[in-house]
């Protein structure tokens, strides 16, 4: 689905860098482009749950009207 959508850059300690503009803190790490694209895989996983667990806890609290 994503896996093409994030920029990648080339860094001189870690190999390369990856990140998804749009999705605030969602990067990722990799010695080359194999694992980074696994990386940022796992990293857009984690950023969608923990979307997630935010929004149902705000629901939960009360925070949000019901539809």
């Amino acid at each position: 689905m994503w896996e093409d959508a994030y920029e990648t850059k080339k860094d001189p300690c870690r190999g390369y860098v990856g990140f998804y503009p749009e999705l605030p803190g969602c990067i990722g790490y990799g010695k080359d482009k194999e694992m980074l694209r696994e990386n940022m895989k796992e990293s857009l996983e984690k950023w969608v749950r923990a979307g997630y667990e935010q929004w149902r806890e705000r629901w939960i609290m009360g925070g949000c009207e019901k539809l």
